[in-house]
């Protein structure tokens, strides 16, 4: 039997592959007895990530084929471009229907990571990698786990005296005791003590996980989709009693993955009557619209911008079939208290062509607040989310009689009404430990508001309209004519993540709350550049309070 002198724990260290790597000298040539290996037995704090509208990889349930791929090499961009730009506004919609398609657990993660690490992806796959965008957010997990699951050093000799090698445990690295204010930390964070690194790194492993979701369906749907993938990860993803003592994890959420979560911990966490039923220690929000982003708005009257358009829509007929049933992408639209109340629609109506200015949401009474559903998204108005003149985009195939319309009209307006709902129902919902990191870049100003603005035609668009209703002309790209007038859609900036507007990220100030806010200057290695919110994850800023946050989480709030 084997005696203390002949045991050695071996702690190991995550490499770029998902890998751990052991290392240890062998021993003296005097030494001919067997030596017990044993490697790290630190519990486990999975982490799940939950990524944004778009981002998850779907599958048709009828066909089982892939539906919705995001392109993850320039080659996938290429058969992306070529998949989408040729098919017509109906075919996108029949194909993105919210109850014909499902996450596609079964896809490959990286193709690259495959082909460089063939032996660990097996693993990764399991962890749900193939189910999320990987080029957005990979290298983000993979830096992750590797800061987490870092090399640890001691000052300790192991047992045999032959040996001067050390066992390893913590050492706060130099970079992690930069003060967070000087990466944008705005709430008075402290820095990380030894201390707290010793506990975080020293106590716990970490293992990142993927959870994609159906993005198209409600976010609701989709938090009850999530804590029930959480369950099994907890129950069946890991050996008896290589989980933390709790059997929690930490959430961390990008873009609309934030609303899932809060979703999540409203109707599922903050329910739970016992504290063992519990499966969340806290969450960690990046980029996350928290009170909804104008830019649904224009989406869907007008379409997308940039190259993500050849998938989401290039104009009012290719989103608006998609985005009129897509009840989690109708989640997005400005709550009732974005931008505190504040009108976010201007527009112009003209009798007899005297412009009058119309202010929306309008500001509502004391007992009763803005109602953006109403004075918006269900009117019909040329000014609606959805007017009358575009009704028929959202007929799905059907001839536009007037009874069909009318059907149209009915079914949206039991959306936007689930819309209500789900907004009240996540306002102010959020996890008691809760981090979040926005972008307020003047270089990427996001959409905070829209405004029509009239002006006399100077000639009819040469396209001819998207659809004619008997008043209103609308060219689906964000032109509305009535007679010898034009009404434009222009967009109102403010600095921002090219998408959320700072406005909207700023509901997450709470007292408790740690938050960064990235592209205003504020701190050594805060500049005044931001990022684009699909490449959140990919800045350095982001990464560092992500890790600082987990770190200090972990720290103060894991026994």
């Amino acid at each position: 039997m084997s005696n203390d002198n002949d045991l050695r724990l071996l702690y190991g260290t995550m490499q770029a592959d998902g890998s751990m790597e052991y290392r240890t000298n062998l021993t003296h040539k005097s030494r001919t007895e067997p030596v017990i290996l044993r490697h790290d037995s630190r519990p486990v704090i999975p982490i799940i990530f939950i990524p944004g509208l778009m981002a998850t990889r779907l599958k048709s349930k009828d066909l089982g084929k892939p539906i919705w791929d995001p392109p993850n090499t320039i080659w996938d961009g290429i058969k992306m471009l070529f998949n989408y730009a040729f098919k017509d506004a109906a075919t996108r919609a029949q194909e993105l229907r919210p109850d014909n398609v499902k996450v596609a657990q079964d896809l490959p993660a990286n193709v690259e990571l495959r082909k460089k690490y063939p032996e660990s992806a097996p693993r990764r796959q399991e962890k749900g990698w193939g189910e999320v965008y990987a080029s957005s957010y990979h290298p983000f997990m993979t830096a992750i786990e590797q800061a987490l699951n870092q090399a640890l050093y001691t000052r300790e000799e192991l047992p045999d005296k032959n040996i001067k090698e050390t066992l390893r445990v913590p050492q706060l690295p130099e970079k992690l005791k930069t003060d967070p204010k000087e990466y944008g930390a705005m709430s008075g964070a402290a820095p990380l003590t030894p201390a707290e690194f010793d506990k975080a790194i020293g106590k716990y492993r970490y293992d990142v996980w993927g959870c994609g979701y159906n993005w198209l369906q409600s976010n609701t749907q989709s938090a009850a989709y999530v804590w029930k993938r959480i369950g099994e990860i907890l129950t069946d993803g890991y050996p008896e009693g290589a989980l933390n003592e709790q059997k929690r994890v930490i959430l961390i959420t990008h873009s609309m993955g934030g609303l899932v979560a809060r979703s999540l911990y409203k109707e599922h966490e903050a329910k739970c009557k016992k504290e063992e039923e519990k499966r969340i220690f806290g969450v960690i929000h990046i980029a996350q619209p928290a009170a909804g982003a104008p830019a649904t708005y224009r989406i869907m009257r007008a379409g997308d911008t940039g190259w993500v358009q050849i998938m989401s829509g290039r104009n009012a007929a290719e989103t608006t079939g998609v985005l009129a049933r897509a009840q989690g992408g109708l989640e997005l639209l400005p709550f009732a208290k974005y931008n505190n109340g504040q009108p976010w629609l201007t527009c112009e109506e003209w009798p007899d062509h005297q412009a009058i200015p119309l202010d929306l949401p309008f500001k509502g009474t004391k007992s009763k607040g803005p109602d953006p559903y109403t004075d918006i998204y269900t009117n019909p108005e040329w000014y609606g989310l959805l007017p009358d003149q575009n009704l028929k985009l959202a007929l799905e195939g059907a001839e536009a009689t007037e009874a069909n319309l009318k059907k149209v009209r009915n079914k949206f307006s039991v959306a936007i009404e689930h819309v209500r709902d789900f907004h009240a129902s996540i306002t102010g919902a959020y996890h008691p430990v809760t981090y979040a990191i926005w972008g307020k870049g003047e270089n990427q100003k996001a959409v905070a508001g829209i405004h029509w603005e009239q002006r006399e035609k100077v000639y009819m668009p040469s396209d001819g309209p998207m659809f004619d209703s008997s008043e209103y002309r609308d060219n689906g790209v964000g032109c509305v004519s009535e007679g010898k007038y034009d009404n434009i859609l222009r967009e109102i900036e403010v600095p921002g993540d090219s998408t959320v507007p700072y406005v909207s990220a700023q509901d997450q100030e709470r007292p408790g709350t740690v938050y960064f806010t990235h592209g205003n200057g504020k701190g050594a290695h805060n500049g005044e550049h931001g990022w684009t919110h699909q490449d959140a994850c990919s800045d350095n800023r982001v990464q560092w309070a992500a890790i600082y946050s987990i770190i200090k989480l972990v720290s103060e709030h894991c026994p």
